[in-house]
């Protein structure tokens, strides 16, 4: 439990610097950002579920057959979606999304490890 509230507050500190960093991305106060990660997370695992029942279980190989891009898709479209859902975030198009994503991806790599290691 302690894990998922640190990762969520993590995930909130990334997205809280992506209107910094990626134009077309505006994001009003922490709360929003913690709604949006919840979101991005609830969808990602959703679609992710289904890509997995559609492809017979085979969306993991073809995930890592693409060098991750499928799945760098998959968040720009939860990002760009829960977007939509939550209040206080915007992102104007998808290449805001996915830009956002790639972005998103890294810092929450480097906060994750800084935890881990640092």
């Amino acid at each position: 439990m302690i894990a998922m509230l640190v990762r969520v507050v993590l995930g909130g500190i990334a997205v809280l610097a992506l209107p910094k960093i990626v134009p077309g991305i505006k994001i009003r106060d922490f709360p929003s950002a913690l709604k949006l990660v919840v979101v991005m997370s609830l969808i990602g695992y959703g679609v992710n579920m289904l890509l997995g029942f559609f492809t017979l279980g085979l969306w993991w190989l073809f995930s890592w057959l693409s060098f991750g891009i499928l799945a760098l898709i998959v968040n720009a479209f939860a990002l760009d979606f829960a977007s939509d859902l939550v209040g206080g975030v915007e992102v104007d198009s998808f290449s805001s999304a996915l830009l956002g994503a790639l972005v998103l991806t890294v810092i929450w790599g480097l906060l994750r490890w800084l935890v881990l290691f640092g």
